[in-house]
């Protein structure tokens, strides 16, 4: 979803009356509104993917590891990796 542009301050300034004025300044509390709830459900989407990986981590995905800076990395992502991978080790070490 793409944000929106709210009025600018010239364009409030410029307002004919004070009901187009008061209309602007709730256009743009609505724009402000609608473009925060993008960014957060940016970020829940971000936060799914993340938990997702950690799920793969924990059962023993340890092949084609996301690395900090991807989008489905986290640092709980990588304390699961490296427990699997040293679970998987001493496992092996066992066998």
């Amino acid at each position: 979803m793409s944000k929106r542009t709210k009025y600018t301050e010239e364009e409030l300034r410029t307002s004919s009356d004070e009901l187009e004025l008061r209309t602007r300044l709730h256009t743009n509390a609505c724009i402000e509104h609608d473009n925060i709830q993008a960014d957060l459900n940016e970020q829940i989407e971000q936060f799914r993917v993340q938990l997702a990986g950690v799920s793969v981590a924990a059962m023993g995905g340890t092949k084609n590891v996301a690395v900090q800076g991807d989008y489905g990395w986290s640092l709980a992502y990588q304390d699961t990796l490296d427990l699997r991978i040293k679970f998987d080790a001493l496992r092996a070490s066992n066998e």
